[in-house]
């Protein structure tokens, strides 16, 4: 059983060293990102790749499903910001906003804005279909990042205040 800490299931890549992943709402698929800059979707009902995307230049440093499973979002040293069609691994949008890592992701419950968290600035990006745009910024460099399941606050672990949390009040935003 889980509680004596037994391992469960293990999965293997060949030439992919995981380095941090995300499960699907549905808890079929596992993402997960390498330190080759590659994104990989893993079904766990077929043990297979179901695909496998070349996406950053060096290190993936996040990576996240939206809501309902319909994307996945990645970031990485690279500065580059990615959203991918969680079904077939193409690429919906890009963008390179600033210079500097992208330490972590989080939708907000509509899937519809993507919060991201990197040492130059905290930003705020809308996400549908036709790909990704800024929508706001914080000139506040953030180590992690999440929304709160009400999608009213952001919560970022800064980099200024000596490790300290801070919640921002993101309901005044009918998109959240």
């Amino acid at each position: 059983s889980v509680s004596r800490g037994e391992v469960i299931e293990r999965v293997t890549v060949p030439d992919a060293e995981a380095t941090l992943l995300d499960i699907s709402p549905d808890r079929r698929t596992i993402v997960f990102g390498t330190e080759a800059g590659e994104v990989i979707a893993w079904d766990r009902e077929t043990r297979r790749v179901r695909w496998r995307t070349p996406m950053h230049r060096g290190r993936t440093s996040a990576v996240r499903f939206a809501p309902d499973g319909s994307r996945v979002a990645s970031g990485g040293g690279d500065q580059v910001i990615a959203l991918l069609d969680a079904g077939t691994g193409r690429l919906v949008g890009r963008l390179d906003p600033a210079n500097g890592t992208v330490r972590g992701l989080a939708f907000d419950r509509t899937g519809r804005t993507l919060a991201v968290a990197g040492w130059w600035r905290t930003l705020l990006l809308e996400a549908d279909g036709s790909g990704l745009r800024e929508a706001a910024s914080f000139a506040e460099p953030s180590w992690q990042l999440d929304v709160s399941g009400d999608g009213s606050l952001l919560f970022t672990c800064t980099e200024s205040a000596a490790g300290e949390i801070r919640a921002w009040q993101l309901d005044a935003d009918p998109r959240l």
